[in-house]
């Protein structure tokens, strides 16, 4: 690699906006069209996670030293048929004034399939989210599942906004989690959170939760009721917009968000048995 101005060549690659990248590039500049197998694959530029999303990326590079010899070591990563992280790695040389194309598709197992959803994906409006931490009231020591976790916004906002020692969201769908896996590298919090595609209808315990949130069928809060009211004493349960039947709220929040809809916002805490 051509070391000399590394660090800012990269900075400044990252930074560019995407009118720039729409542009044919300066000729001393090189364009570089990574191919990725899933439209949000994490896809890392030496070491930093770049915010595009799409199965085909252009970035353009600041101008560089013509006849100089550049490379950029890229790594992606995606979910696999069986769940679990699968990742490429791949140097890449360019030079000023030249395409370099890369794909990181060859060999690529592919993703699950994905299934019959009982729940609609619906994203919660971010000033919902936010009341719904705040209702749970969500500290540092505490660790929050999502069931039903779209695209991760709840559990990345719990650690992102409140601090929470760790979020984990759980999806049947296995594009909202590998969603939620590129907007947590994204937003810089992949160290603190967890996501992983999985059944609420299955699930038997939810370790160290503290709080749990959801945004479910009234039909399947009520078959996820009897795995809540097990939890450990003490336990924040918050459901937006969606009761639990016959088992009342503690307390209930009504918020309005920008487009002037108003959501109920339930809260349980889990009692002493």
């Amino acid at each position: 690699m051509f070391t000399r101005d590394v660090c800012w060549i990269v900075a400044a690659f990252l930074l560019l906006p995407a009118a720039a990248r729409a542009q044919a590039p300066p000729v001393n500049s090189a364009r570089l069209k990574v191919l990725l197998p899933h439209r949000y694959a994490v896809l890392e530029l030496e070491g930093k996670v770049t915010r595009m999303s799409g199965t085909e990326r252009t970035f353009v590079t600041p101008p560089l030293e013509p006849g100089a010899k550049y490379s950029y070591t890229l790594k992606a990563t995606w979910l696999g048929p069986d769940g679990k992280p699968v990742v490429r790695e791949k140097k890449v040389p360019v030079t000023a004034g030249q395409e370099a194309t890369v794909d990181l598709r060859d060999g690529a197992e592919v993703a699950p399939a994905r299934p019959q959803l009982d729940v609609a994906y619906v994203a919660t409006p971010p000033n919902v989210v936010e009341a719904m931490l705040r209702a749970a009231g969500v500290r540092p020591s505490d660790v929050v599942y999502d069931l039903g976790c779209g695209d991760g916004r709840v559990a990345i906002a719990a650690v992102q906004q409140f601090g929470a020692k760790k979020g984990i969201g759980i999806d049947i769908d296995p594009e909202r989690v590998q969603q939620s896996l590129f907007n947590a590298a994204v937003e810089g919090v992949a160290g603190r959170t967890e996501f992983r595609v999985g059944n609420v209808l299955k699930l038997d315990r939810l370790p160290d939760a503290n709080v749990v949130t959801m945004y479910l069928l009234p039909e399947i809060n009520l078959k996820v009721r009897p795995l809540l009211q097990a939890l450990p004493a003490g336990t924040v349960v918050v459901s937006h917009d969606v009761d639990t039947g016959d088992w009342p709220p503690d307390r209930t929040e009504r918020v309005r968000d920008p487009g002037g809809t108003v959501h109920t916002i339930f809260v349980w805490t889990i009692k002493a048995r």
